[in-house]
């Protein structure tokens, strides 16, 4: 029984509460001024920060890099050296230009936004250029993408 599954299994459950914890935290004043009852506005906000940090963005970077090194091609490399430059890049960023502390205004630790863009933006280009310099066919994939999420480029 091979193992990938079950590492994206994990993956998928710690990218989704740190997701749900981190949009919690993002809504914390809210909440509090409607009532609503959240795990971030039982825990504390600097405290649902701090999990995020801690115990749910470090497991899910370990098994993400355990997803793709288990990939038979040889993308896993060049993957992995992305995205530990990209980390090391937003980090740069965000304390020398932007002059700025890696927490954003909710408390939430800059690698959560590190994550995302990595995830929502990056990953998606990485693997259809990928695709599509293996098989020309994927780039009309990748073409329809780009027209599709043309707004992309302003994030990235």
């Amino acid at each position: 029984l091979s193992t990938l599954p079950f590492l994206i299994l994990f993956w998928s459950f710690f990218f989704g509460m740190r997701g749900i914890i981190g949009h919690q935290v993002q809504d914390y004043g809210k909440d509090l001024a409607s009532g609503t009852r959240t795990f971030v506005t039982k825990t504390g906000q600097k405290t649902s920060a701090a999990i995020i940090h801690y115990f749910l963005a470090p497991p899910e970077i370990i098994l993400f890099i355990l997803i793709w090194s288990s990939n038979p091609e040889k993308l896993f490399y060049p993957l992995l050296l992305f995205f530990v430059f990209f980390i090391a890049w937003k980090i740069f960023w965000q304390l020398k230009i932007w002059k700025t502390s890696i927490r954003n205004d909710y408390g939430i630790p800059f690698l959560n936004s590190i994550l995302n863009n990595f995830y929502e933006q990056w990953l998606p280009l990485i693997l259809l250029g990928y695709l599509s310099w293996n098989d020309p066919r994927y780039l009309f994939v990748a073409s329809v993408h780009l027209l599709l999420f043309k707004g992309i480029w302003r994030k990235v």
